[in-house]
């Protein structure tokens, strides 16, 4: 008898699956046998689900075995850095990335896992038009206990934009001091020129009033003189 799994609704309303079958004995007798497979559908479907998530994610989804080579990768990561599953499948991501952490940590480290088990932080890539591709990456040590380790898995976020809009904005905020700092100087030359012709024309109002009453004494002593004069 084939097998076959079908479904049935109990009497509390919710549903089983089972795994039905049967085979012949001597005779006319047979053996049949139901199997509740109802965990087992629920598993297959979960992880359907999980697959059909990973594989329309955006972000890059990778797994690699004990040796650091890649068993998995998705759309997203054939997205962000251009190569496909065929083409990396069997690969090290670390190689072919050429991936460089942009706090200075080294990725033979993260790769063995030297990072308690977990590492989070930007790593610079090289994607395959051989552009730079800046991931946000998080990658996990698959182990239990003190065991060796069964590999890694790595999720990782482009943002290369984000990046060069922080960059972009970073240049103009350092632009936008510079002109204020020439602009400042710029006045203060200004303003120091300006004192500088105040305190001038003050010396010389000073000056030309000095003479001026330098001017009017010596009138009068020559009006005084012409005076005893005539006397």
């Amino acid at each position: 008898v084939p097998l076959r799994e079908k479904e049935y609704l109990r009497k509390d309303g919710t549903t089983i699956s089972i795994l039905a079958g049967g085979a012949a004995l001597v005779g006319t007798d047979t053996l049949g046998f139901v199997l509740d497979v109802s965990d087992r559908k629920r598993a297959e479907s979960e992880l359907a689900v999980q697959a059909r998530a990973l594989a329309s994610t955006s972000d890059a989804v990778m797994r690699s075995n004990a040796a650091g080579i890649l068993t998995a990768w998705n759309l997203g990561a054939e997205k962000i850095f251009g190569w496909s599953a065929e083409e990396m499948i069997g690969r090290r991501a670390v190689e072919v990335l050429k991936a460089q952490p942009l706090d200075g940590t080294s990725m033979a480290d993260i790769a063995a896992g030297r990072h308690r088990g977990e590492y989070r932080g930007e790593v610079r890539c090289i994607g395959k038009n051989e552009d730079e591709i800046i991931i946000d990456l998080t990658f996990m040590d698959v182990r239990s206990g003190n065991e060796p380790s069964r590999g890694a898995f790595a999720v990782a976020r482009d943002v290369t934009a984000r990046k060069k809009a922080e960059r972009d904005l970073r240049d103009s905020h350092d632009e936008l001091e510079r002109r204020v700092a020439e602009r400042t100087a710029a006045l203060s030359a200004t303003n120091y020129a300006l004192q500088r012709e105040i305190e001038e024309r003050k010396r010389t109002q000073v000056a030309f009033a000095r003479s001026e009453e330098q001017l009017r004494h010596a009138q009068k002593m020559e009006a005084v003189g012409r005076l005893a004069g005539g006397v």
